[in-house]
């Protein structure tokens, strides 16, 4: 990752290379920076759909829930994808961006963003429970966290999270 995060028009943006470490680097590497990870996102990491990339560019852009929010519709992840894709030039994005994420950006800097949580919007990936997943970090409770979180595309979320995309 190059830079910190800027906010523009309430999009949150930053860019990320990636470097090729694996799942099971990826565990090593956020536990031993002190970053906590959940089982659900320890079952995304351990997946062989977990396919890391080497040298990529991906300028990330992160959708605001409250951009979508309405209390008597929450958003699903259908929704908010569709949402990304009217926007022009949004796309799903490799899993491993989410790793980037918790390591490069504190819980405190997560919350000057405005959010909770940044869910990264990748192709879900199914684990050992049969559910498909989502990787995203949270600042909230014990903190540091990279969590799994329902990839149904019929998943409703909250106000208080983020959307992270691939800018083209």
């Amino acid at each position: 990752m190059t830079e910190k995060f800027v906010v523009d028009g309430g999009l949150v943006r930053f860019e990320v290379t990636s470097d090729g470490t694996t799942g099971p680097q990826w565990v090593e590497r956020l536990m031993r920076g002190g970053k906590r990870i959940g089982d659900y996102g320890m079952g995304v990491l351990l997946s062989p759909e977990f396919l890391p990339t080497s040298g990529i560019v991906t300028k990330v852009v992160v959708l605001p829930c409250g951009l979508f929010y309405d209390e008597q519709d929450r958003p699903t992840t259908s929704k908010i994808c569709s949402y990304a894709n009217q926007r022009g030039g949004l796309t799903r994005l490799n899993a491993e961006i989410a790793c980037f994420i918790r390591e490069f950006f504190s819980d405190k800097e997560i919350e000057q963003m405005g959010f909770e949580y940044i869910v990264a919007m990748h192709k879900a990936i199914n684990i050992s429970t049969g559910y498909p997943n989502l990787l995203g970090v949270s600042s909230y409770g014990f903190g540091h966290w990279l969590e799994g979180y329902c990839g149904k595309e019929d998943t409703p979320w909250n106000r208080h999270g983020g959307f992270a995309f691939a800018e083209q």
